[in-house]
């Protein structure tokens, strides 16, 4: 290349050019570079410096706001605790009202509880009556003391305005100067106080806020710790770094051990002779807060010649000075560096462009290379050779004439080719006469084929029908012999598996409240379906019948369906007696809707044919177990009061007591009588009797545990089986009921109220013995003297 006359001018041009356009950038840039550098450098001090005082008053919000937040968790811990003891202290007094304690014992009994209460640090909860006397205090010294003219150590009250303020508003918050209990000195206190009126006292408690005050301290402390781990990390340029001072010079954060925690107020300017510290605290109130000065160096030490630069700022709610310093000549380190760069940036450039250049006038010399290879690719014979240059300059116009000159002569030759090749067709078409009847003997053996694969396809069919009847048979037999609703799913799961093995679903039955269907079996990979849904979201459902999607975006797909199947979907629904039961779900499988032929769809219909089997079946068989459980019902339920009836009654005690007997536990009976019900049934008629048992029975229903066993024996009476519940329990249990009955029941008949009373007899096992029958006896026998000795009253058998 470097041969050629013309490529060496050019070459030798773009040099020059090239190194004199660096040589020009180079000299205007490097000063501008170099002031520009400076600045930013400074600025990066700056910001350092304004991070690091952001950071500290980020700190100090941080702590103001962990004092105020605990002080407010600390006023929410008292209330909580105060309330505590209240609902406490609340519940003896329930105990009082409903005679079950005397008054006086229950406040002795609340007031040494109270006393002996400890949480946190050794806190506690007092009591105090209205006249601001201690009737509970855990300190001896204090319990029982009159506190109405007891001041703290500032000549306040003490125990007075807590009573006021939980007075006058039912609860409040006041502070004063307390010891802790086992401690001599008083701390300031936080107390929360509020008013029980019912015995006329005031309940409270307290913490020190000394607590609060050591551990804000206590962060701070770390705050600085972790500051000075992170200014020992913090560099300005090269050995720059940031540190901190009071206003009475104590070096506070400093790189250097030996200044920190030390006072430098002795420590001067080596030129002016004054207190640097004084002058750094001097410059934080300028605008432009900085101070230039002469240091030493670390490694020449006592050699104050280096000129240093400090930027100050003042932190007032910490009383801190926080400056940042650096040597002057680091600042234009930087910049001397970057011009290094800028030079060997220069001379890379300058190179490369020099290599462009090369690479630049190769370029220009290729087409006529290319023009000179494709002459010598013609003279070995090959026409298709072309010259691949373009453009419209003189070697481009060579290189066209040239390609047309080749392309007539590649012209000439096809045409005697084209003369040969038409003697060889006529030859050809003799023997495609021979190829048309091989044509046809093979489409005769492709039909054969054909009926043979259909027949094939028929016996697999036929064979499916019988396994799907055998199925289905077996399936009639196991849902008739089916006796709960988990039997029937896991029937319908199994044999759905087995006849729709490709096919994933899911049965739903319709819930009990009527407007809900939820998933109760399901079978393959079945997934993309809602498990509870309403049944407006349901085609087959609001339709009445079977409702089929092939594949999405062809029919309306049920809502219901979350992931709409890829090869569509069949809803049946299942009726029973006219009413919804449930719906039977499939997803189909299959190929692709550009790969679906006619037995695709034969086999669709198929599928869903016998859905609508299985769905008939399954409807029978719910509806026949839904009638076996209502009959059952009905067989052990009293019809006016919904109650058991005496038969369940006496087979529950029989088998309760055997329970009883293994697991060594009691069983509580109650037998009622109504009082004076003949008198109702005679006065206002025997729909207002019928009322009354009503009444009675829901009340009795909706007062007992969920084990225990609420039975109408006959007439106007009732038993009740309680398990795990001792004589004496019964007897409490009977007592409360028969005083709600007394107190709250009225039967609202026609414009009167009706008051109802009940006698009662209690007996339990073992104490009555271990028989059923003689269980029974007892406590009628009991219920009889109640009735006898007036009514209205509880008797227990035996006493």
């Amino acid at each position: 290349m470097f041969r050629s006359i013309l490529f060496r001018k050019l070459f030798m041009s773009i040099v020059v050019v090239v190194i004199v356009s660096s040589v020009a950038l180079y000299g205007l840039s490097v000063p501008m570079i170099k002031k520009t550098v400076y600045a930013t450098e400074e600025a990066s001090a700056k910001t350092i410096l304004n991070n690091v005082y952001e950071l500290v008053d980020a700190q100090n919000s941080a702590i103001a706001a962990y004092r105020d937040s605990t002080l407010e968790d600390y006023k929410r811990q008292l209330k909580n605790i105060t309330l505590i003891q209240e609902s406490y202290i609340r519940a003896a007094y329930d105990k009082c009202k409903q005679n079950l304690a005397r008054e006086a014992d229950a406040k002795k009994n609340v007031l040494e509880e109270m006393r002996k209460f400890r949480y946190g640090r050794d806190d506690y909860v007092w009591v105090s009556d209205y006249h601001s006397v201690l009737i509970s205090h855990p300190d001896p010294k204090l319990h029982q003391t009159d506190f109405s003219g007891v001041k703290d150590i500032y000549g306040n009250l003490i125990v007075p305005p807590m009573v006021a303020v939980a007075r006058d508003r039912g609860e409040g918050y006041t502070s004063y100067w307390w010891r802790r209990l086992g401690e001599k000195e008083p701390v300031e206190k936080l107390t929360y106080s509020r008013n029980f009126s019912p015995w006329n006292w005031v309940i409270g408690t307290g913490l020190y806020i000394d607590d609060v005050k050591q551990e804000v301290d206590r962060r701070r402390s770390k705050m600085i710790e972790e500051l000075r781990t992170l200014l020992k990390k913090t560099k300005i340029a090269r050995t720059g770094y940031v540190y901190i001072f009071d206003s009475r010079m104590n070096m506070i954060i400093h790189p250097n051990s030996n200044i920190e925690n030390t006072n430098f107020s002795k420590l001067l300017d080596p030129i002016t002779g004054e207190s640097i510290g004084a002058e750094l605290m001097a410059v934080a109130n300028h605008p432009d807060p900085m101070l230039r000065y002469a240091w030493d160096r670390p490694e020449d030490k006592n050699n104050y010649i280096y000129d240093k630069i400090s930027w100050v700022r003042y932190y007032a709610p910490f009383d801190w000075y926080i400056a940042s310093s650096v040597y002057l000549d680091e600042l234009n380190s930087s910049a001397n560096k970057l011009r290094n760069r800028v030079f060997w940036v220069s001379f890379g450039m300058a190179l490369v462009l020099i290599a462009l250049s090369v690479l630049y006038l190769k370029k220009m010399l290729v087409p006529i290379q290319t023009l000179s290879k494709m002459t010598v690719q013609v003279e070995k014979g090959n026409l298709d050779a072309r010259c691949q240059v373009s453009g419209n300059d003189e070697i481009s116009v060579l290189a066209a004439g040239f390609n047309r000159m080749v392309g007539e002569l590649k012209s000439f030759i096809n045409e005697l080719d084209n003369k040969v090749i038409e003697r060889t067709r006529e030859a050809e078409e003799k023997n495609s006469h021979l190829q048309c009847e091989i044509d046809e003997r093979s489409r005769i053996s492709e039909q054969l084929e054909t009926a043979n694969a259909k027949l094939t396809t028929w016996v697999k069919e036929l064979e499916t029908r019988n396994r799907e009847i055998a199925l289905l048979n077996r399936m009639g037999d196991m849902l008739q012999a089916c006796r709960t609703l988990d039997e029937t799913f896991g029937v319908i799961t199994e044999t759905l598996g087995g006849l729709l093995p490709s096919e994933p679903g899911g049965l739903y039955m319709l819930h009990s409240s009527k407007n809900l269907l939820e998933i109760v079996a399901k079978w393959g990979d079945f997934k993309g379906c809602a498990e509870i849904f309403p049944p407006e979201e349901c085609w087959g459902l609001r339709r009445g019948k079977a409702h089929r999607v092939e594949k999405p975006g062809m029919g309306q797909a049920c809502a219901h369906i979350r992931t709409p199947p890829p090869f569509g979907a069949l809803c049946v629904p299942m009726m029973g007696q006219g009413e919804v039961l449930g719906m039977l779900h499939l997803s189909f499988s299959g190929p692709e809707p550009d790969q679906r032929d006619d037995e695709h769809y034969r086999r669709l219909e198929s599928m869903e044919r016998l859905a609508m089997t299985v769905a008939d079946h399954l409807s029978l068989a719910l509806a026949n177990l839904k009638l076996r459980e209502r009959l059952q019902e009905l067989s052990v339920r009293d019809p006016l009061t919904g109650l058991y009836n005496r038969r369940y009654m006496q087979e529950t005690l029989e088998r309760e007591i055997k329970r009883a007997q293994r697991a060594s536990k009691p069983i509580g009976i109650i037998m009622l009588d109504v009082d004076h019900f003949k008198a109702v049934n005679d006065t206002y008629g025997h729909d207002a009797g019928d009322l009354v048992l009503k009444n009675l029975a829901s009340f009795l229903a909706g007062n007992l545990r969920g084990e225990d066993v609420a039975c109408r024996y006959g007439g106007e009476e009732f038993i009740l089986i309680m398990p795990g519940l001792s004589l004496a329990d019964s007897e409490l249990k009977a007592e409360h009921m028969r005083q709600e009955i007394e107190n709250t029941l009225r039967v609202k008949y026609l414009d009167k109220s009706l008051s109802v009373t009940v006698s009662i007899g209690v007996a339990a096992f073992p104490e009555q013995g271990g028989h059923a029958d003689h269980l029974i006896t007892q406590v009628d026998e009991a219920l009889y003297a109640a009735k006898s000795t007036g009514r209205n009253r509880i008797v227990t058998a035996g006493r």
